[in-house]
């Protein structure tokens, strides 16, 4: 695809501006490019715009695919796209309460910068579970979720060809569900509960 114009979506994960030129890395679904965009190329408005650019904001990127002379390192994809036109789609917080990059960071990777004398950003667990729909984005809580995917697909395909059916049993909660509205309230044994569904497997 060298060479030919693509349209690109993704999030923010990191950029980093020069004088001239701002290199931002677009990441969607654990696959990261790096995005070059020149001075020479989109003007001085586009870079001043990039320059304002918001961590984890998704944009629409419109650019030309280069393969570069020397290796692109840190990122899954190995080409450039060099950067045309940019749109916001949704702009994030100009301050989030984690990183993806630091909520990304190992242990070891912590311990490391310590021994150099600038310690790197350590995120505690009760921020991670608070921000749980930023969390979840790191590499290693994508590739958790990808393998529960995939197990979950290979039981069901089982089950199907043996001649199961999928149903919807139901069970019953202490509270609402959730978004909490119209949910079957009922007593159960003297105490409030609400009934909802779960999905199983019945043999035919």
């Amino acid at each position: 695809m060298a060479g030919s114009e693509v349209l690109i979506r993704g999030r923010v994960h990191t950029y980093r501006p020069q004088s001239s030129k701002v290199f931002v890395i677009l990441r969607q679904s654990g696959c990261t490019v790096q995005c070059v965009a020149e001075q020479s190329n989109v003007g001085v408005n586009m870079i001043k715009y990039l320059k304002q650019l918001s961590y984890e904001s998704f944009v629409d990127v419109i650019g030309v695919v280069v393969v570069p002379k020397d290796p692109v390192k840190g990122t899954t994809q190995k080409v450039e796209i060099q950067v045309r036109k940019v749109y916001y789609v949704n702009r994030a917080l100009e301050r989030l309460p984690l990183g993806v990059e630091d909520a990304a960071r190992s242990e070891a990777d912590i311990e490391k910068s310590l021994e150099t004398g600038t310690p790197a950003v350590r995120v505690n667990q009760d921020t991670r579970l608070n921000n749980r729909v930023v969390d979840i984005r790191t590499p290693a809580n994508q590739a958790i979720v990808s393998i529960g995917c995939q197990f979950e697909n290979f039981f069901r395909g089982n089950l199907l060809s043996m001649g199961f059916v999928s149903i919807h049993t139901p069970k019953l909660l202490a509270g609402s569900s959730e978004g909490g509205y119209a949910v079957f309230r009922l007593d159960y044994k003297g105490q409030p509960a609400c009934l909802a569904d779960v999905r199983s497997f019945r043999g035919s």
